[in-house]
């Protein structure tokens, strides 16, 4: 970590977990092969946020980019992206954060188990490693994170009370 401070992973963390996506999915290329596409995703409209991030990230030698994230709706500000999209820096980024999380700690580290499978698939001539996504290990990898990714509770059926944290009973 190239003198990146551990409280910028710690805020770095607590963006992604807030503002942030860690997802992935499925793609097929033209040849019809599939492969797995990761993001972490950070959106926002404050752009010294975005940058610092940014920042934080040219440091790590993450891969990363930044787009336009445009509303239809006309109250809706047009924000900005930030996103790291390759399994590498992905992994890299994702093993650094993830003791600091909190609300998205389980989908991270499903998501590492995953990439960390996909890498270690042995590669064919090409380069591209083989067929993967036809594993028996990598299909209960991928299904241990969409279970999570897909978690969601219903905020409106909590308890909640002034001055006390909202109930987890039941819940988690």
């Amino acid at each position: 970590m190239s003198n990146v401070t551990e409280a910028e992973i710690g805020w770095l963390a607590g963006m992604i977990d807030g503002e942030g996506n860690i997802s992935c999915g499925l793609r097929e290329n033209p040849n019809g092969a599939k492969y797995l596409d990761v993001k972490v995703r950070i959106s926002g409209t404050d752009i010294r946020m975005i940058h610092h991030i940014g920042v934080i990230y040219q440091k790590l030698g993450l891969v990363f980019f930044n787009s336009l994230m445009n509303k239809n709706a006309v109250k809706w500000k047009t924000g900005l992206n930030v996103e790291v999209a390759r399994q590498g820096s992905t992994l890299k980024l994702l093993k650094l954060i993830a003791p600091y999380l909190k609300g998205k700690h389980l989908v991270a580290q499903s998501l590492i188990a995953v990439i960390e499978y996909v890498q270690s698939v042995p590669a064919a001539g090409n380069g591209t490693r083989r067929d993967y996504c036809e594993h028996d290990e990598f299909k209960r990898l991928y299904a241990d994170y969409m279970r999570e990714f897909a978690w969601y509770y219903d905020p409106s059926t909590t308890t909640r009370r002034a001055g006390e944290p909202i109930s987890l009973d039941g819940i988690v």
